[in-house]
């Protein structure tokens, strides 16, 4: 088991309710391919990362390494401590593998406004998880 921690800092009016219904999710919504989570976890996912990102990108940003962690290292098992508004909670991820959100039904989840949320041609990818909290 590892403890890792996750800021929520893009379009929290989405990920917030998707973490409320079990989903912890992280952006980079252009890598948001079944085959790229794949890639990745594969015999050579460090090298098939990079190459997506010089690929899609066309650079290697620092930022890309919380991708990685997400993607490739984070695991079933594992703790996710997210910070919001100076509180915590903590998450133990139910799946070893991260997912596209294609792969979920959001008929039912809303943002902060209210809005259902829908899938686009481009989304995040989340891997699920269940809601141990402790504050």
């Amino acid at each position: 088991m590892k403890i890792w921690l996750h800021r929520i800092s893009h379009h929290a009016e989405v990920a917030y309710p998707l973490l409320d219904n079990g989903y912890l999710s992280i952006g980079y919504s252009d890598f948001s391919k079944p085959d790229f989570i794949k890639d990745c976890c594969g015999k050579n996912g460090w090298q098939s990362f990079e190459k997506y990102f010089d690929d899609i990108w066309r650079k290697r940003p620092k930022t890309r390494h919380n991708l990685w962690r997400f993607v490739a290292e984070m695991g079933e098992g594992d703790l996710v401590v997210v910070p919001s508004w100076g509180t915590f909670s903590v998450y133990e991820l139910t799946e070893d593998m991260a997912r596209p959100v294609s792969e979920i039904e959001l008929s039912e989840i809303k943002d902060w406004h209210g809005n259902k949320i829908e899938k686009k041609k481009r989304m995040d990818y989340f891997i699920e998880q269940q809601a141990n909290r402790t504050n």
